[in-house]
């Protein structure tokens, strides 16, 4: 599971300079530093190792916490998921927060399931980002404001069913309240946008920013610790894999 940058031309250039070799990805970096960005399935710093995919079964979930290692979110030698830590190093002109990208693989038989869940800082679930399936379709939502119960934003891809037992691509990515959500690479029907300008009045312009927890990644599903040794987990993803 990637976070994904837009490349910029100051780290073309470096890529090029230093003629960084990234096998199954590409080249990016900043004004002091290039690496990696590996396409999904693969990690290390060439992008040469193939990560393996996580079987999930009923009651099964992982919990993930992400460390800082040369000013990105890392795990191990896995590159996981975060906001837009680096954004402002690369020339965007937008507060830490306000871009999440998320980028994995599945597959699964299951019709109800949760596949990710990215936790707000300090809010106990009151702000998120969620990855799921609903009804066999494919659902990225989220929710910036804590307070507001109807600030929810829903995007889904309702002509596909991903519940056929085949792997999918998914990439969901948020830019303050507007988002999109393409399945497979994309196709007639298989992505989907919301667009809010955030300068519109129709935008909430407190709530743009998506603070991430990093101690509160969630994968197949929600789990409440009911007592020592007992756990339930909600929206179980029980039947598929994740890579």
């Amino acid at each position: 599971m990637h976070l994904l940058y837009p490349f910029s031309s100051t780290a073309n250039s470096l890529c090029s300079f230093q003629k960084k070799k990234c096998h199954n990805g590409a080249c990016d970096g900043n004004y002091n530093r290039v690496g990696c960005v590996c396409l999904p399935t693969f990690y290390g710093p060439d992008c040469r190792r193939r990560s393996e995919a996580v079987l999930f079964g009923a009651r099964s979930f992982v919990h993930l916490s992400m460390i800082r290692q040369r000013n990105s979110f890392q795990q191990s030698s896995h590159s996981l998921i975060a906001d837009t830590a680096e954004a402002q190093q690369r020339g965007a002109q937008f507060s830490t927060g306000f871009v999440t990208q998320i980028t994995f693989m599945f597959r699964t038989r299951q019709s109800q399931a949760e596949i990710v869940r990215l936790v707000g800082r300090g809010n106990s679930l009151a702000t998120y980002c969620v990855v799921e399936i609903r009804d066999s379709r494919l659902l990225f939502r989220f929710k910036l404001n804590p307070v507001r119960s109807k600030s929810e934003k829903v995007l889904s891809i309702a002509s596909f069913a991903v519940n056929d037992g085949k792997w999918h691509r998914v990439e969901a990515y948020r830019f303050g309240e507007s988002a999109f959500l393409t399945l497979d690479k994309g196709g007639i029907g298989k992505s989907t946008r919301l667009i809010v300008d955030h300068r519109s009045e129709a935008a909430d312009a407190r709530h743009q920013v998506f603070e991430l927890d990093e101690h509160q990644i969630l994968l197949g599903g929600t789990p409440h610790y009911l007592a020592i040794g007992t756990t339930t987990v909600t929206n179980d993803f029980a039947d598929g894999k994740f890579n």
